[in-house]
């Protein structure tokens, strides 16, 4: 169970009013996703604590996740314990399931918090990247059709953009030298023009 970051763009980003407080334009999610296959660990409840306290820290979320995709060894006792156990420990989370039950309640917007229950949701993207020509079925596995090209991830010089008065969405999903064309050389320049300075 790794620390896992992820940055969300809030709502109101078209409206951030040329602030440059990089906090300010990002919401940070943290999320601990345990597997419910036997005990609560040590190792993992500290996992779950560091992630608390990063996200009570930066006022980022906390999201609990449980990952019971693995069917022969999962049980409803393991989630339980888990549950309770974070409980016990005084440990709360933004979203995620009140309970241990994978069809029973939660909190948050971007449920179901059990990965059994987004399957539906999986295969619906692999079908998409499938039929754009995106993904391919080898062996009976799904793999990404990659290019020998590098691919560059451009949130962090999409915020730049933005902040520069750009239009930062055309870029945000832009790859491979698109953007060159989708910026100009006027936005080129301007950009270039303000990081160097």
């Amino acid at each position: 169970m790794a620390i896992i970051a992820r940055f969300e763009m809030p709502e109101h980003f078209g409206t951030a009013g040329g602030t440059s407080c990089y906090t300010d334009l990002f919401m940070l999610r943290v999320r601990f996703a345990p597997s419910p296959t036997g005990f609560l660990h040590i190792g993992s409840a500290r996992t779950f604590i560091f992630n608390w306290l990063y996200a009570r820290h930066t006022g980022g979320t906390f999201v609990l996740r449980i990952e019971d995709t693995d069917a022969a060894r999962n049980s409803q006792e393991a989630v339980d314990v888990i549950i309770n156990g974070l409980h016990w420990l005084g440990l709360d989370w933004d979203e995620g399931p009140l309970t241990g039950d994978a069809t029973g309640a939660s909190k948050g917007n971007y449920g179901p918090y059990f990965q059994s229950q987004r399957k539906a949701n999986y295969l619906a993207r692999v079908e998409a990247l499938l039929s754009r020509g995106l993904a391919y079925e080898h062996e009976g596995a799904v793999k990404f059709r990659m290019t020998r090209e590098p691919v560059t991830i451009h949130d962090l010089q999409a915020t730049i953009l933005h902040l520069l008065g750009l239009d930062a969405w055309k870029l945000t999903y832009a790859y491979q030298g698109l953007h060159q064309k989708l910026i100009g050389p006027e936005g080129a320049a301007k950009i270039r023009k303000e990081l160097l300075a």
